[in-house]
């Protein structure tokens, strides 16, 4: 294992049906084995985990997050209407973000998915303007809504 899951996510996965928070723990490690020193930005928010993976602390700085939802898990790319996606296997219809669905981490084709993540963590570096924030290879959990649209333990 890459790096070992703070408790505090551990905790907001533990609502999510078996397999879906088994998928998202799987596709983190996927992640961090190609940037162990990525910060892990962990947000419990309404209607979803997310999991966004940084070159400093911020959101902004992002290169490609995981979002958990009830039934699947999504590998979503922020600024992934400039990948070169040849395979067309990104979905999704807003400005900047695309992303891949995935109910089961074996439905991830590793190989393309590690191209289009070197290339989205390539697109993070060019446009990383503070240069002080250095990578840390930490986790922060950042936000935890109270109200949930998602499954709770509540």
């Amino acid at each position: 294992m890459a790096r070992e899951p703070i408790p505090e996510l551990l905790d907001f996965l533990r609502v999510y049906d078996l397999s879906v928070a088994q998928t998202a723990i799987e596709l983190r490690e996927f992640v961090l084995s190609l940037f162990p020193d990525a910060n892990e930005l962990i947000y419990d928010s309404y209607n979803a985990v997310a999991i966004a993976y940084s070159i400093s602390d911020k959101q902004k700085d992002a290169f490609c997050h995981i979002p958990v939802y009830e039934g699947h898990v999504n590998l979503g790319f922020n600024r992934g209407t400039e990948l070169k996606d040849q395979k067309r296997l990104l979905h999704g219809t807003g400005k900047a973000i695309r992303h891949f669905t995935i109910k089961s981490f074996n439905e991830l084709p590793t190989n393309y998915m590690t191209q289009l993540l070197n290339e989205a963590y390539g697109l993070a570096l060019q446009s990383f303007s503070d240069k002080s924030q250095t990578i840390k290879g930490i986790s922060i959990v950042k936000s935890s809504s109270a109200n949930k649209k998602r499954p709770s333990n509540i």
